[in-house]
């Protein structure tokens, strides 16, 4: 996984956004870069919203052009660009 970061790290800019708590993910994406050297942005629970009770990662907090970002994640439904 070191490697694997590092090598993306050279090509894209890398953000972590998850719906869980800081106190459960900020460990384990610190693991993953204890130096920042790869991850630029780290989000949690705490940038997502709750739309119709359920999380949405607010992906306009990215700030980015939308056509160029690659979002994975397991449950498609948790992203959105919300119009406030």
């Amino acid at each position: 996984m070191d490697y694997f970061i590092a090598y993306l790290s050279h090509f894209y800019e890398i953000v972590i956004f998850t719906s869980q708590p800081f106190f459960h993910a900020g460990p384990i994406v610190e693991k993953l870069d204890p130096y920042s050297f790869y991850i630029m942005y780290r989000l949690f629970r705490e940038g997502t919203r709750f739309v119709d009770g359920k999380v949405v990662k607010d992906l306009s907090f990215l700030n980015r052009d939308l056509s160029k970002v690659v979002a994975l994640d397991t449950h498609p439904e948790h992203y959105g660009v919300l119009i406030l």
